[in-house]
């Protein structure tokens, strides 16, 4: 992922969570792109999907947490 997907990741997440704002977006976004810069997009998009379909807890998931779902898929 390149950091311009780890932005378009990140705005899909606030808007399904909108309690989740990180104190610092940009700083958010260079992590996020960071962890992920070996994963694809799509991949995590789908991810999200199914995070956001089945979990239960009003949370944003975690890169982690995404990349788990990835590794089930």
């Amino acid at each position: 992922m390149t950091r311009d997907d780890a932005k378009k990741l990140l705005i899909i997440i606030t808007s399904f969570y909108p309690n989740f704002h990180p104190d610092n977006m940009s700083m958010t976004i260079d992590a996020w792109a960071m962890l992920l810069q070996d994963d694809d997009y799509k991949e995590m998009e789908t991810a999200l999907a199914v995070y956001a379909r089945t979990d239960t807890s009003g949370f944003a998931p975690s890169p982690s947490k995404l990349l788990d779902i990835v590794a089930r898929m």
